[in-house]
């Protein structure tokens, strides 16, 4: 299910951001983690993945490769022969066309509505709570608020129903202050206003809502929980840090006590909103003295880890994202339509060439090589394009189809299609250039090792191997 390929990809980058942020936490600008949770984001909510060579899937590809190479022979392996006749596909995709929804997506869909829910009756409990709130007739505020214009409107309000202050609100804000407030500290006062004012510039109720919406979708992984709490703490380090900035260093032991002089009374949940001392007050603390300015190599060090961490965990290996059109909806016409191919003259496998076969590592069953599809058909100057989905088959349950494509010079020469169930090929169809054997047995006995697939070493040299590059 792609749900679960996002939520498991998102998971590394999360581990990643966790690991940086222990070890760096006091010594990079707060926006540095802002930005790499909102790349988190994106790769939690956004159905689709960037591909990139300096992915670490790309790394873990190579590795695989090399290491499925230099595996040892095999014996005793009987290669599973499955049949290629259309009316076997066909009958298999009418029974999954009618196949009710799994229990998986049935237990993904109530807890999405069941998280959603809980954030959503809070969220409104609290509004209504909001509603009642008044005007602060103040006149130090107001002439806050007057040297302070702002693009949007924002109002600041006063309630008796609260005990810390917030913002709340994307176009139409508000800043609520307890009615408690101790309005003649005029300086405690300016620094909650300016902090409650670059929640609302940066849109921090917008990426609050991302952070919800992305713990709804991936309620089952306990990372995403995990990224849900820093992120909000991320927030308001990253606000204090702006907070610091305007007032300036020298002040930031004033800001500080005001931190502390606001203790968390509050043990409601209130899920949407930007609060001002509610999470985290120690590290907020030890984070606001260690400040010190921004320096260039800093700077630098902060772009580099955002870039280089965001291209390597939240990318996908070029392999993984190719072809991703390519799949077996595609009517038998319509996949012949787009291969060009012919059948080439190479030699077929001799017993003298057995030797050779078995140092570069090929499976043997019964004297027979296997070499593995991908690395093969590489290493013989065709680009794979691998695409795979969990598909539903009331025959074979776990089935998962897989979709590998030769390309060539930018030409598709055929497509092989299996469907894998608990470790084993059930069902395969074929196209093109995998057809170009004189024996038929030899595009039908495949063989799955280690998740890796393996044909006959006859099959490469008949239908792929144009300039008997193998032995």
């Amino acid at each position: 299910m792609e749900i679960l390929k996002m939520s498991l990809s998102a998971s590394v980058f999360i581990l990643a951001i966790a690991i940086i942020r222990a070890f760096a936490l006091h010594r990079l600008p707060k926006r540095t983690f802002y930005v790499l949770w909102a790349v988190a984001l994106c790769r939690l909510l956004i159905p689709f993945s960037v591909s990139s060579l300096f992915s670490i899937y790309t790394l873990a590809n190579i590795l695989k490769t090399h290491f499925s190479t230099m595996d040892t022979t095999v014996t005793g392996m009987a290669p599973i022969n499955i049949g290629t006749a259309a009316e076997t596909i066909n009958a298999s995709l009418a029974k999954t066309a009618s196949k009710d929804i799994s229990i998986f997506m049935v237990v993904w869909v109530i807890g999405l509505l069941a998280c959603a829910l809980f954030f959503l009756a809070t969220h409104l409990r609290w509004r209504r709570e909001y509603k009642t709130a008044l005007p602060a007739e103040n006149e130090f505020v107001k002439a806050w608020q007057r040297s302070h214009p702002t693009r949007r409107k924002v109002e600041i309000r006063q309630s008796d129903r609260l005990a810390t202050p917030l913002a709340y609100g994307i176009f139409r804000s508000v800043i609520l202050l307890p009615k408690g407030t101790d309005w003649t500290n005029e300086q405690h006062l300016e620094y909650i206003l300016i902090h409650e004012l670059v929640h609302i510039q940066r849109f921090d109720t917008l990426m609050k809502l991302f952070l919800v919406a992305a713990v709804c979708v991936h309620w089952f992984n306990p990372l995403v929980w995990r990224m849900y709490v820093l992120a909000n703490r991320d927030i308001e380090l990253s606000c204090d840090e702006a907070v610091v900035r305007t007032v300036g260093e020298n002040m930031k032991s004033a800001y500080a006590l005001a931190l502390i002089g606001l203790e968390e009374k509050r043990s409601s949940i209130i899920p949407l909103v930007n609060n001002f001392s509610k999470n985290a007050i120690e590290e907020r603390i030890v984070a606001i003295m260690k400040m010190k300015k921004t320096s260039i190599i800093t700077l630098v060090a902060a772009v580099l880890i955002v870039t280089g961490a965001s291209i390597g965990f939240a990318t996908e290996s070029p392999a993984s994202t190719a072809a991703t059109t390519s799949s077996r909806s595609e009517s038998s016409t319509e996949r012949l339509a787009r291969i060009e191919t012919n059948t080439p003259s190479a030699r077929p496998v001799n017993e003298k060439a057995l030797p050779e076969y078995w140092k570069m590592g090929a499976l043997n069953d019964k004297g027979v090589p296997y070499l593995p599809l991908v690395t093969t058909a590489e290493n013989l100057g065709y680009t794979v394009n691998v695409v795979s989905k969990n598909i539903d088959n009331p025959q074979y349950p776990n089935t998962v189809e897989y979709n590998y494509e030769l390309v060539k010079d930018g030409k598709s020469l055929g497509i092989a299609s299996l469907d894998i169930s608990d470790g084993k090929v059930v069902t395969s169809m074929i196209d093109g250039i995998f057809c170009n054997t004189h024996d038929q047995a030899t595009h039908t006995s495949i063989v799955l090792q280690n998740d890796t697939i393996y044909m006959p070493a006859q099959f490469f040299k008949e239908a792929l191997d144009t300039v008997n590059k193998l032995p």
